[in-house]
């Protein structure tokens, strides 16, 4: 980061180097915020890449779950209490919230806690 950092001093219009910066701050900092910005920028200043444009993306969508746990944690917990009181008798019923609780699963960022508890199920 802090190389990165420097070669913007020396050339503050190194797509790259905003391209870099911002990899850094979504898979080392977990500041999405930081990292839409800076990929951002690398765009603007010419950086159109797949690659940059895909961080763009992640950095924007872990943005967003960031934002929203709370909402998705009440998701989650609507379909854990679904869980427990449906019949057996609907095994396709059963299927679809399975499906639909491990869809949720995976947008929880935090997966040790859900709404002050550890999970212990499989994620």
């Amino acid at each position: 980061r802090d190389l990165c950092l420097k070669s913007l001093k020396d050339d503050p219009t190194n797509f790259e180097t905003y391209y870099n910066l911002g990899k850094i701050f979504i898979h080392d900092d977990k500041d999405y915020e930081k990292a839409v910005e800076y990929l951002s920028k690398s765009i603007e200043l010419g950086g159109n890449h797949y690659l940059i444009h895909h961080e763009l993306g992640v950095a924007k969508y872990l943005l967003f779950l960031s934002k929203h746990q709370d909402e998705i944690k009440d998701i989650y917990n609507c379909y854990l209490k679904c869980e427990k009181l449906i019949p057996q008798s609907f095994p396709e019923y059963n299927k679809i919230l399975k499906n639909n609780k491990a869809t949720i699963e995976k947008m929880i960022l935090n997966k040790e806690e859900i709404n002050g508890t550890k999970n212990n199920q499989s994620q």
